[in-house]
């Protein structure tokens, strides 16, 4: 059943094709992450995909899933990091941070290690977090893995202008002060 008792949900727009019906008794089971983003124009989602607080309370069975952080050392993630991610959860919830590694950040960081190693994958999961968490995960994950500086990965100036290959028939020299 629907949210209002029928054995039908209808998608935007309504139209033949939007019409999911469930089988005889079988009820529907609409799964929604309250904690995700909206969506955003452009973005692959199910249009309409927010889940108000006044359908929310249509549900009688509402379920919170959290991450399994047991879970996440048993797949022999770095346990320094799932602590770090435990800890910040924790504060999640507490109402003092808005963002907390999941298990999916978990496992990116364990596959990013594997690649890029250690220093690269802790920069990379303190990017994955939103901006204004960042700072206070950067000071997470300094003191429990005992960096001393953690900063995000970013790409910028990578070759000084001297060391540029200059196109055939230019006149400016690839050696300061030297002509060719």
């Amino acid at each position: 059943m629907s949210a209002d008792g029928t054995p039908r949900l209808a998608r935007s727009p309504i139209s033949a094709q939007s019409v999911i019906r469930s089988e005889s008794g079988q009820p529907l089971r609409p799964i929604a992450n309250p904690a995700a983003p909206a969506p955003v124009e452009g973005a692959s989602c199910v249009h309409g995909a927010v889940l108000t607080e006044a359908l929310s309370s249509r549900f009688s069975v509402q379920i919170q899933i959290g991450t399994d952080y047991d879970l996440a050392k048993a797949l022999k993630i770095d346990a320094r990091v799932v602590r770090v991610a435990r800890n910040l959860a924790h504060q999640v919830e507490l109402g003092e941070l808005g963002w907390a590694p999941q298990l999916r950040e978990l496992l990116s960081y364990q596959k990013t290690e594997a690649v890029l190693g250690t220093n690269a994958a802790l920069a990379n999961l303190v990017g994955i977090a939103p901006v204004e968490d960042r700072d206070i995960v950067a000071d997470a994950v300094i003191k429990a893995v005992g960096v001393k500086k953690i900063a995000p990965l970013t790409l910028g100036k990578q070759l000084p202008a001297s060391a540029v290959r200059q196109p055939p028939g230019s006149t400016v020299s690839a050696h300061r002060g030297r002509s060719r």
